[in-house]
């Protein structure tokens, strides 16, 4: 699926499509793991990270790939109101065999994105539940 994205989308306008793009990544970084393939462990974590923020990120009316240009509307699918990178968060710490990447420095940045786009999204929700 990740590599189909990469072909039909190679400006990297993914859109709603990184949502499963994010859900592929996060399979392959478990199957690795049981391996035992740290780098790509590693590689699939970062991938999966990269489209969860994209999701959660992306500019709803602007598109670039010229497959999308005539969609209008779009959006991220909330789970129990949280955005995709916080879930994603949560389920990565979660993984079993995760403590064998989780003092990678590469992990550590893939998850302060995550972290990142989380708290800007909290914060967001907040803001508009006030006004």
């Amino acid at each position: 699926l990740v590599g189909i994205l990469d072909v039909l989308f190679p400006d990297g306008d993914y859109q709603f499509h990184s949502q499963q793009a994010a859900i592929t990544c996060k399979t392959l970084l478990k199957l690795y793991l049981e391996m035992g393939d740290i780098e790509n462990s590693i590689k699939w974590l970062e991938r999966a990270c990269d489209f969860s923020v994209h999701f959660d990120t992306y500019e709803i009316n602007h598109h670039t790939t010229p497959l999308l240009k005539n969609i209008q509307e779009a959006g991220g699918i909330r789970v129990d109101g949280k955005s995709l990178s916080e879930n994603l968060l949560s389920e990565l710490k979660e993984i079993k065999g995760i403590d064998k990447i989780i003092d990678d420095e590469r992990v550590k940045i893939a998850f302060l994105k995550l972290e990142k786009v989380k708290t800007e999204e909290y914060r967001l929700r907040e803001y508009l539940k006030k006004h």
